[in-house]
Parts: C-alpha cells; sequence; structure tokens
C-alpha cells in the first residue's frame, strides 16, 4: 500500500497510508483531538473530515471551538435545515444560505406559504430524524456559548435576575430553552419542565423555587416597525 507525507503546523512530519483522512490522523495524535476535530485543511483546501487523502500536503486539524471549526458546523446544520425543509416542503425553492457569527440562515420561497412558528417543532424532529453527527455538535456548540454568555454576563452584572427567551428560537424550542438552563441551577436558575412545554406564549417558565426568574416572552417585530414608522412620520 502507497504512503503519503503529511506536514504538521509545527513542521513534523509523517507517513500515514493513502487514503487516510482527517479524522484517521487526528486519532492518531490523541482520542480528545478526534472528537473535537470537524474537518481538516489540507494543502491549504478545507476538506471534510472524511475525505480520502491521496498526496503528501500539509495538514491542519480543525476543531470545533475554533472560528473555522464553528463556521463547519453552522454550514453543515445549514445544509441539515435545507434538506429537513425540502423534506416537508417539496415546492419550496431555497435562495441565500450563510454561516454567520453565532448560526446560518437561508432564504426561502413556498407558494403554499412561509414557514410559520407552529411548523418549528416539526422541522426540528425532522432535522434530528436525519442524524447528522455535526449538525447535533452544532447544536451542542450553540447551548455551550449561551450558556458561557450567562454566566459571562452574571459574573460581571454580580448575578442575574431574569433569563428571557425570545425570538424564534427562545420562543418555540422546548428542548434549546432546556438544555440551555440544565447544569445552571448552581447559579439559582432552575426550570418547570410542565410550564416549559409551551411555545410562542409569554409565561413565566421558572420552578417554584428558582432564585432566577425565567421567562418566555414572544417578540413583536410589526409592532415595533408601526411604532419607528409612526415616529418617523411625527417629525
Amino acid at each position: 500500500m502507497s504512503e503519503i507525507n503529511v506536514k504538521f503546523p509545527d513542521g513534523a512530519v509523517k507517513q500515514f497510508a493513502a487514503g487516510t483522512t482527517t479524522q484517521d490522523i487526528a486519532k492518531s495524535i490523541s482520542i480528545s483531538l478526534a472528537k473535537k476535530s470537524v474537518a481538516g485543511e489540507f494543502n491549504g483546501k478545507l476538506v471534510d473530515y472524511n475525505e480520502p487523502l491521496n498526496e503528501d500536503g500539509e495538514i491542519k486539524i480543525i476543531t470545533k471551538d475554533s472560528d473555522e471549526g464553528m463556521n463547519v458546523l453552522w454550514q453543515t446544520a445549514a445544509n441539515v435545515l435545507a434538506s429537513a425543509l425540502h423534506s416537508l416542503y417539496p415546492e419550496m425553492k431555497f435562495g441565500q444560505g450563510e454561516a454567520l457569527e453565532h448560526g446560518f440562515f437561508f432564504d426561502t420561497d413556498n407558494a403554499a406559504g412561509q414557514v410559520a412558528e407552529a411548523d418549528f417543532e416539526k422541522i426540528e424532529q425532522k432535522m434530528q430524524e436525519m442524524g447528522n453527527e455535526r449538525a447535533a455538535l452544532a447544536l451542542e456548540k450553540f447551548i455551550y456559548e449561551v450558556k458561557k454568555f450567562i454566566g459571562a454576563y452574571a459574573s460581571a452584572m454580580g448575578g442575574v435576575d431574569a433569563i428571557v427567551f425570545t425570538a424564534g428560537i427562545g420562543e418555540n424550542s422546548i428542548d434549546l430553552r432546556r438544555r440551555i438552563c440544565e447544569g445552571l441551577e448552581y447559579m439559582g436558575i432552575e426550570m418547570d419542565a410542565e410550564k416549559n412545554n409551551t411555545r410562542g406564549q409569554e409565561v413565566d417558565v421558572s420552578a417554584a423555587g428558582s432564585k432566577v426568574k425565567i421567562f418566555v416572552i414572544p417578540t413583536n417585530e410589526e409592532l415595533m416597525i408601526a411604532m419607528d414608522t409612526a415616529a418617523l412620520c411625527k417629525k
């Protein structure tokens, strides 16, 4: 079997069997690195971590905790979302899709009507059914980042009085709200699972003994647009 020479960022060169993958190379270094790897940069080109490598080159392991890795995860999640939407709405047309710093978006056009908040649950379920490992990792990373923001602001402000979940995800994802609050009990943040079982409603989902209030408050973009327009017209 032929071999390839792989050069690492520190200048070290190792030989691997032709057809080896970024994930295989990461595993040869450590199991923990393999678990964190989401892609590779080989000879300056981003490659899937399961893509066979058949030539000599320089490699950089892209991990989930890097900006590049997060971009890969968001892009993967965006692709899974597009696949889920296409499965549920075959007539839907897709426009621009892009990974952002803290998420992603897809422009869509559906002749039967745009996706409504009531559809979020079945879309989320369809994405989970597709079982994409990196999309699940992107979700875990998102939850981790939200928890980190809560912890950082609580530290900066000397504590927290309330947490508000709002907008599309905050209003409608029961599971995400639950997973974000899990593990924060030491901060006095305790969620009532039964109260949390709601979508698009203004409600206090705090547990009876929670020191920090947890609210779900829907946004009202139309009202804000109307108020801003009215204010501008009065000038």
